[in-house]
Order: structure tokens, then sequence, then C-alpha cells
């Protein structure tokens, strides 16, 4: 998976997954958050890495952070 690139998202990732975890992951492929993301190293570099947010925010900053504020994701928004 690298950055601009259609790869899908390593089997590994939804192996023994719920299925909210796996809906997650095709947000993830569908919304190409892949080009500013990185899951392993590879991806994007705009965006902070994937592989262990869900254990450094919590559940309400993760939501802040995925709903896109003015039609922009996170990432993409300018910096003040």
């Amino acid at each position: 998976m690298n950055a601009w690139s259609s790869d899908p998202i390593p089997a590994r990732f939804l192996q023994h997954r719920t299925a909210l975890e796996r809906q997650g992951a095709l947000v993830f492929q569908a919304k190409q958050w892949h080009n500013c993301h990185t899951l392993e190293g590879k991806g994007g570099q705009r965006g902070p890495a994937l592989d262990s947010v869900a254990v450094q925010l919590t559940q309400d900053q993760l939501i802040r952070q995925v709903i896109p504020r003015r039609g922009k994701h996170a990432c993409l928004r300018q910096k003040p």
C-alpha cells in the first residue's frame, strides 16, 4: 500500500476484526486515507500514522479528527 495508489489494505489488518472494524477499513480505503496516512510505514506522510491511533486518542478525539470540518478531512486543512 503506497501513497497515491489504490492498493488494498493488507489482509493482516482485516483478520480477526469485528464487523465495525472492517467497516472502518472500508472507509479508510474508500476515502483514500492512505494518501495522507501510513500503516506500518507505508502510505502518505501528510497526516499521522494510524497504526496505533486508537490507543492514543479517546473515542471523542477520534470522532473529531475523522468528521470533516468545512468539507475537508483534518489532514487536508490548512494549519494556522
